[in-house]
């Protein structure tokens, strides 16, 4: 047992917790009804994940969890604007009829 600023009863009483509040993200994780929610319910787990690694960390004085939890958080992040990049709508390269530029058109006012 190492030393620990929580008690290690609180730290396994919070890990439960974070693990039980995991489960209804992954119902929405397999129900969905969207990519969006499904997305949405991915991150809330990884970030469970984060959590209980962060706090597996605190409880056994070991680094490499925190190690694993930043490795998490970075491809979580990736992940996550990848998914946006894919639910966002497409924008055309083609220029709009009437506006020159991205500011409209150009000319006086």
């Amino acid at each position: 047992m190492t030393h620990t600023p929580l008690p290690e009863p609180l730290l396994e009483a919070l890990m439960v917790f974070v693990a039980a509040g995991a489960l209804l993200p992954l119902a929405r994780l397999v129900k969905g009804p969207s990519l969006a929610d499904r997305a949405v319910a991915f991150d809330l787990i990884a970030m469970a994940v984060l959590a209980l690694a962060c706090l597996e960390a605190m409880r056994s004085g070991r680094g490499v969890f925190l190690d694993a939890a930043v490795v998490l958080a970075i491809l979580t992040f990736v992940a996550t604007v990848a998914i946006a990049q894919f639910l966002a709508p497409a924008r055309s390269l083609a220029p709009t009829p009437g506006r020159s530029g991205p500011d409209g058109p150009r000319g006086g006012a």
